[in-house]
């Protein structure tokens, strides 16, 4: 098994029209994620990197939406869009003080996908609730990367995670799988 440590610095998206129909995933993950607004209870919603900030979560009962990003990786278009400028492995953020935290596609482009993980766990609070979306590395996405002239490109030279080894790493912590889709 390959590590989840990257050994050299990914290039994180600024926004979904930077990936290859960025427009149509971004669609999918918000239809995907719809149903469960309405579950998520609380005060605070976290929406971690551009990705995540860039999905709609209107329906949430929760009203209070922080978007953290890290300085690099915010597009001129997104500056406005962004509450808090930080790393996704250091967030600014007070221990067990968010209810929801939202990683779109955080894991794939990161330098340590653990500790993003166990950042994120940091700030939730007890009984909180993760959400987390990613490329499937056996979907036609993940093939993809074995095409030779896409093997270069975003975001195929990025490290894609499956569900299971995902879901692994959520049991170590405690969690609870509520949907996997």
């Amino acid at each position: 098994m390959k590590p989840a440590l990257a050994f050299r610095q990914p290039h994180y998206p600024k926004s979904w029209q930077e990936l290859p129909n960025g427009a149509a995933i971004l669609s999918a993950i918000e239809a995907s994620l719809q149903p469960w607004w309405q579950k998520f209870f609380g005060y605070h919603l976290l929406k971690i990197g551009a990705l995540s900030n860039e999905i709609s979560c209107q329906q949430s009962p929760i009203k209070h939406q922080v978007s953290c990003c890290v300085s690099g990786e915010l597009g001129a278009e997104n500056v406005h869009k962004v509450d808090i400028v930080g790393e996704l492995d250091d967030l600014p953020i007070l221990e067990h003080s968010v209810d929801v935290c939202l990683l779109s596609h955080a894991l794939e482009f990161s330098l340590d996908p653990h500790h993003v993980i166990r950042e994120a766990n940091r700030v939730l609070i007890p009984n909180g609730y993760l959400v987390i979306t990613g490329f499937n590395p056996l979907s036609l996405a993940g093939l993809n990367r074995f095409i030779p002239y896409r093997k270069k490109q975003t975001p195929w030279n990025e490290q894609f995670f499956s569900p299971m080894r995902v879901k692994d790493w959520l049991h170590l912590m405690g969690y609870e799988i509520l949907m996997d889709e």
